[in-house]
């Protein structure tokens, strides 16, 4: 796993988030997509992680 933040791109315009971590404690006006995964935290287990890379994570069956 690779992480690159899109903050640190020179154009991140075509970057869009796969999912969300830690909405526990977003502040109140960032709004979330609907069709976006939303954790209120991280996933626990590295299963978990792959599952949420491939699109197959479902937060109530995982955590």
């Amino acid at each position: 796993m690779k992480i690159l933040r899109a903050g640190t791109l020179d154009d991140s315009a075509s970057i869009e988030p796969r999912f969300h971590l830690w909405t526990s404690s977003k502040q109140p006006w960032v709004e979330i997509p609907k069709d976006v995964e939303a954790l209120a935290k991280q996933p626990e287990t590295q299963q978990d992680w792959m599952q949420l890379f491939a699109g197959t994570y479902r937060a109530e069956a995982g955590g």
